[in-house]
């Protein structure tokens, strides 16, 4: 079989679905992609078993049908070297030579037979289900959680996305037990009830994805798996077997300490204190009162030390709490608003951050477990 393809077009499409490929692989055969021509339809495949991602483009020039598994490292480094150009690409579907030919030259290397590659996963019919959603929506959704999911080995279910969905709405949650995100949108419904537990690696993969994609993708989803097909790209990847723990438990329903504050003057602040933070610690104390915040942190064994304020409105008693400077960091990065509203309860409970003001559609929350003070 024999096409032609522009190769800045082709570099982009195997650029991104080579994010899916592991640098180690258990089967050799995962370090390839699978290319598949059928009619005027190039489909390019990538998987590492757990994550499979497939990309289709239209072909104007084709030449007959078939598959075949080309190695990524291959094509990627000599596609990576070319300007935009017009490309040709001939396949030998029974010596599986592969030979890309340009204006100036042409390169040859041999591929692998695609019966080889692992089969895609499918959907048990009688129990999935299955909901459309705007991409821009779900890409505000799972950039707002993802940081937030752990790497931890003894809790497999707190590495990934939580989508819980309702008649009413859309709930996404990430947590690491130290943090939590919650993103709740009521622009995406369900006819029932369903949860599944999205892997970190494939939220962001969709992340990256979704922020080239508009207008609306299918997600389908049964009790092992989940499928997302968008108009360029279709993702097929395994949930997490385990049952995301109860997380509306864990978050306050109020607090008598609000604050609203400038979200990038905190934001800066925090970075700027964190220097003189405990290396191991990180702690940045935060002492609140009328209209301001005063935050402050220390390394005793190297003598250093640093102290900001910051205006905010907020008018009442005074409170001091305590937080790792990093997790801050990572949740006011992670709001996207002007002023962010600061919700405490006392010392010993956790902290919440909201942006100051929401899209009806929309609810972002943030929640922080505070460190121990020594007075």
């Amino acid at each position: 079989m024999k096409f032609g393809v522009s190769s800045s077009h082709l570099y982009e499409r195997l650029t991104s679905v080579s994010r899916v490929i592991n640098s180690k692989n258990s089967l050799p055969i995962l370090n390839y992609f699978l290319f598949s021509i059928e009619g005027d339809t190039l489909s390019i495949t990538a998987s590492d078993t757990e994550t499979t991602l497939i990309t289709s483009m239209d072909l104007d020039e084709v030449e007959g049908e078939g598959k075949v598994a080309i190695l990524a490292k291959n094509l990627l480094d000599i596609l990576r070297e070319f300007a935009d150009q017009p490309i040709t690409i001939t396949i030998d579907t029974e010596s599986f030579s592969i030979v890309i030919t340009s204006a100036q030259g042409k390169f040859s290397f041999i591929g692998q037979s695609a019966n080889e590659y692992p089969k895609m996963h499918e959907l048990a019919v009688d129990s999935a289900v299955s909901f459309d959603a705007d991409a821009s929506v779900l890409l505000d959704g799972i950039s707002s959680t993802v940081f937030a999911t752990a790497d931890d080995e003894l809790r497999p279910v707190m590495n990934g996305i939580c989508f819980d969905l309702t008649s009413d709405n859309l709930t996404l949650v990430g947590t690491d037990a130290h943090k939590l995100a919650r993103y709740r949108t009521t622009e995406v419904k369900a006819d029932k009830d369903a949860m599944f537990v999205l892997p970190k690696k494939p939220a962001s993969l969709l992340k990256a994805i979704l922020a080239k994609e508009s207008g609306s993708l299918n997600i389908a989803f049964d009790t092992k798996n989940t499928i997302f097909t968008l108009s360029n790209y279709k993702m097929v990847c395994r949930q997490i077997d385990a049952r995301y723990p109860n997380y509306n438990a864990v978050i306050p329903k109020s607090g008598p300490t609000k604050i609203i504050v400038d979200r990038l003057a905190l934001l800066s602040g925090v970075k700027r204190v964190s220097v003189c933070t405990n290396a191991a610690s990180s702690l940045i104390r935060f002492a609140i009162t009328d209209n301001q915040i005063y935050l402050s942190g220390q390394d005793i064994d190297f003598s250093i030390s640093g102290e900001e304020y910051i205006p905010c409105q907020y008018q009442g008693e005074a409170l001091e709490i305590g937080f790792k400077a990093g997790f801050v960091i990572e949740l006011l990065s992670n709001i996207n608003a002007s002023d962010v509203e600061f919700t405490l309860i006392d010392r010993t409970r956790p902290g919440i951050f909201t942006p100051a003001d929401q899209d009806e559609s929309k609810d972002i929350l943030m929640l922080l477990m505070p460190m121990m003070l020594n007075d």
